[in-house]
């Protein structure tokens, strides 16, 4: 084993292990857990309520609206720095980060990094994680921006890509440069990526390239020789990857199977929910599943009947959209996200992302919502690859993208949309025209690209079935039509 790396490793463990166990046993009583950060929160804002009733009534829940009274209620501290929402689902929303929030933040990456470092033999600790063209502004323009400062300067050794050196690229090329200096670490062992199909656009970039760079002789004679075959086998080139971890919840689902494929020899894990406005979940190898961050966030919970809960009186298996108070300043705030429970780690419940609450289309009364799209598309994923479905709103019908060409038609996609009640209804009563299918087999890249021509950060997008919100959908559909992107129908049957 490295000796730094076995320093530092062990120097982290011995500083976070008193945190960890701190935290594990807050999930014994997470009704406690709850009561304290909420006072911590009414502490450090030095507000006049006493407890949750006083501070239910004077600050009733709300959405975006209340971001400018957040941004007033930290005026008098310290912002670290202000970043800005992903807006893959919405308008992008600016968030100020204070100190304490920031903490939040490096208390969450703690916690996994010392439950990773306790769970995953490690020899080298090199590690990669996401990095993004420099086309956003903010501070936080990677994974590790999220580490506090002592941890960065301590990890740096183990970064296997030095980013000061290609950020400044355009996208096309950064996406190149960062492949090719990929490929040249391998003795990679962890790999941490919010967005699965991020990576692998990253494998498809290789493939795309490997012709050309099985020359190349800053490369290593092994990964030379793995470029040259047919099919890159994946594991002949990083040999030593043990771990790697991303999205794993909801859409992402099918991309996170993808990349476990190719890394059969490692262990997966599917990260938490993060959000701008606060760390949400995160894995814990105890629970066997994602956990709430219970000392760093005061939770609630609407059912789908719009009753209030709290986290200790969650039901398995229940879905809950959240609202969440923070030391950002978001009080009761409606973060629409929807989370099921799936199960229980000692006392709280293990909380799934499956959705956003406002990804629901509308054109004629159909309320077709993005968890609806995947619940019935799903016998037909594995056969389709990556899928977009988009509303036409002049020819008031759906259109569904597809990565690959599969036996079924779009009668058949039709008739499964038609489950949902409303869609059938609009169908039924001539509302909506029929879906129409189209086929580009660089779907995915295409899509990734139109969001960063939107000015997202790569690491940032998150897959969906549904483009829900019409401005999006337009333009996605304008992009599609550029001349750059070849799109076709492709089923012989017709739902016309």
């Amino acid at each position: 084993m490295n000796f730094r790396w076995k320093l530092l490793k062990f120097i982290f463990s011995f500083v976070s292990a008193k945190e960890a166990r701190r935290f594990d046993q807050s999930m014994q009583n997470p009704e406690k857990s709850q009561k304290d950060v909420l006072q911590r929160i009414i502490k450090s804002f030095q507000l006049e309520t006493q407890d949750l009733n006083e501070f239910r009534q004077k600050y009733p829940i709300s959405g975006e609206g209340q971001l400018p009274h957040a941004r007033e209620r930290v005026s008098k501290k310290k912002i670290i720095t202000q970043e800005t929402t992903s807006g893959s689902s919405g308008n992008p929303k600016i968030i100020p980060y204070t100190s304490e929030l920031m903490n939040s933040f490096h208390h969450m990456f703690r916690l996994w990094a010392w439950d990773i470092l306790r769970t995953v033999r490690l020899s080298s600790g090199k590690s990669f994680f996401s990095i993004s063209s420099q086309n956003k502004e903010g501070t936080l323009q990677e994974d590790s921006d999220y580490l506090e400062n002592s941890l960065k300067w301590l990890m740096r050794p183990f970064w296997a890509i030095d980013a000061t050196k290609i950020r400044k690229s355009n996208p096309a090329e950064f996406m190149q440069h960062l492949s090719l200096e990929l490929l040249k670490c391998r003795d990679l062992e962890i790999i941490s990526v919010w967005s699965p199909s991020y990576f692998l656009a990253l494998l498809d970039e290789i493939e795309k390239n490997k012709h050309s760079w099985k020359l190349d002789n800053s490369l290593s004679r092994q990964t030379q020789s793995a470029l040259s075959a047919d099919k890159i086998d994946w594991i002949q080139i990083w040999p030593e990857l043990k771990f790697v971890s991303a999205w794993g919840s909801a859409m992402a689902s099918n991309s996170f199977k993808r990349i476990q494929s190719c890394f059969c020899h490692a262990t997966f894990q599917s990260k938490g929910l993060l959000a701008t406005e606060a760390p949400i979940t995160i894995p814990w190898s105890k629970a066997g599943g994602t956990v709430p961050l219970l000392s760093e966030v005061f939770f609630e919970f609407l059912d789908q009947q719009g009753e209030l809960f709290l986290i200790h009186e969650l039901q398995d298996q229940n879905n809950y959209e959240l609202i969440i108070s923070t030391f950002g300043g978001l009080f009761r705030y409606r973060l629409g996200d929807i989370v099921k429970v799936v199960g229980f780690y000692k006392k709280t419940p293990m909380l799934d992302f499956i959705g956003r609450s406002g990804d629901i289309c509308d054109l004629v009364g159909e309320k077709l919502s993005e968890q609806a799209v995947r619940s019935q598309l799903a016998p037909f994923i594995d056969n389709m690859g990556y899928f977009v479905l988009i509303p036409h709103l002049t020819n008031t019908r759906y259109l569904l993208y597809t990565e690959k060409i599969f036996d079924k038609s779009a009668l058949d996609i039709d008739e499964a949309l038609r489950n949902v009640f409303h869609y059938d209804v609009a169908r039924k009563n001539d509302q909506l025209k029929p879906l129409k299918v189209f086929y580009n087999s660089t779907l995915r890249a295409d899509y990734f690209s139109w969001l960063e021509s939107r000015k997202m950060r790569l690491g940032d997008i998150k897959e969906r079935a549904l483009i829900s919100n019409p401005e999006q959908a337009q333009d996605f559909l304008k992009y599609m039509n550029t001349d750059r992107v070849h799109v076709e129908p492709f089923f012989s049957k017709s739902t016309d």
